[in-house]
């Protein structure tokens, strides 16, 4: 079963459906071969537009109510008005999660939260923040030195040489609580080469291209770079404690221990490297992975390995503790393997997402084996994951700007993939 976003809000009797739109303008009502605009349209055109980031939010994570205005230090019921209708009162049914999209044909950037209604399998939006640049990276995370102001927050990287910080339980408030590095000067701030020319101490000097909060050591947060480095930001004080040079290239993952608050994985975009070391030490470890990586995931039932999507379609599994040729390896898709996802709940369960279109659950705890694989019309996959609490629940999403939430019960129980009791 699948669940595709929409505009609608939450109904008693609720139906979905799917619209075809235009690929020429987007509009609704007509094709692209008599699109208004054809003429106007170089042939080869094509828009790009994708979701690039998605992260679910845990339950309990929000708000039940958004908060109306300012931030004031008050206690977070003095924020709540009468005026908030039924339908944007969180439920224990909702799931929430946070998207970046961005969309080059209609220069639109954003990063929204979105409900997904388990009960009525409907979908809605509940906050939207709009961007400056295309999102790169996002980290969703509860911590902040301010209390009253919300507990739902979220991390982004973008084109700026910047990390900032927007609090996802404000309603319309468009501009980050914090920020971290990016240009001195507030009128430059938006500006790519006026921000680089002018710089808060300690940022980065390009793009950010991945952000990851350490659960373990909340006031931590890791960020890599097209500067080829790392950074480790304290958010207590919105400055750089330490810059890693692990990699001769884009810095394109960054990924924190499930359970080691000191170690720290990074994946280079070009060179074809993980990296994996304490960060209060100049020493890592290094594996050649012998191709280009595109997403890193730690495993949940087994810290010590490490699970990796490379462009050559393969997933490849290393052990931590050395250096030695990979665990496991297979061709996961025929064409880039883009996104990986681990089942939290699930020991064995593993999703991955390609530039093929489609998506295809794994059983990983032996040999590897395909349980079942779609194409969920959601275009070229570019981000998957499991949600923390619900063990069934897959979302993600695409270059058809469409958040998919995937419920895996049904496909699940049709196969030979035995589901063990959950805890």
């Amino acid at each position: 079963f699948f669940a595709f976003s929409s505009s609608m809000k939450r109904t008693t009797t609720p139906k979905t459906r799917k619209v075809k739109r235009c690929k020429l303008c987007h509009n609704a009502g007509h094709t692209s071969v008599d699109c208004p605009s054809a003429e106007a349209a170089a042939p080869e055109t094509k828009v790009a537009k994708a979701i690039t980031c998605f992260q679910w939010i845990p339950q309990g994570a929000s708000l039940t109510r958004m908060l109306e205005d300012a931030p004031e230090e008050m206690p977070e019921d003095s924020y709540f008005t009468d005026t908030e209708s039924e339908e944007e009162e969180l439920k224990e049914t909702d799931y929430l999660f946070v998207v970046g999209k961005f969309d080059e044909g209609r220069d639109s950037n954003s990063v929204g939260v979105i409900v997904y209604d388990d009960v009525a399998t409907v979908q809605f939006p509940r906050r939207d923040v709009i961007l400056s640049h295309p999102p790169l990276a996002l980290s969703w995370l509860d911590f902040t030195t301010t209390p009253g102001i919300g507990k739902s927050f979220a991390a982004v990287g973008t084109l700026l040489p910047s990390v900032e910080v927007f609090n996802l339980d404000y309603k319309d408030d468009p501009l980050p609580v914090v920020t971290l590095g990016g240009a001195k000067s507030e009128k430059d701030y938006y500006s790519l080469e006026n921000a680089k020319n002018n710089l808060k101490k300690g940022s980065h000097k390009d793009a950010v291209l991945s952000i990851d909060w350490n659960i373990n050591q909340r006031n931590l947060l890791a960020s890599g770079s097209a500067d080829q480095t790392v950074k480790i930001w304290d958010l207590e004080t919105a400055q750089c404690g330490l810059t890693l040079n692990r990699h001769e290239c884009e810095v394109l993952r960054t990924k924190w221990h499930r359970t080691d608050k000191q170690l720290l994985l990074t994946a280079g975009l070009k060179d074809h490297t993980l990296a994996l070391g304490n960060v209060s030490e100049n020493d890592c470890l290094k594996w050649d992975v012998g191709g280009q990586v595109e997403e890193v995931q730690w495993h949940p039932h087994q810290s010590h390995l490490i699970v990796v999507g490379m462009t050559s379609g393969m997933v490849k599994t290393y052990d931590s503790r050395t250096t030695a040729k990979p665990l496991a390896s297979f061709q996961a898709h025929d064409g880039e393997c883009t996104c990986v996802a681990l089942n939290p709940h699930i020991e064995g369960l593993m999703a991955t997402g390609s530039n093929d279109q489609s998506i295809t659950l794994w059983d990983i705890r032996g040999a590897p084996k395909k349980i079942v694989s779609q194409k969920p019309g959601v275009g070229d996959v570019f981000a998957l994951a499991f949600h923390p609490n619900h063990p069934y629940l897959l979302g993600g999403g695409g270059s058809t700007l469409e958040e998919l939430v995937w419920i895996l019960g049904n496909e699940l129980s049709e196969t030979d993939f035995k589901l063990p009791k959950l805890r």
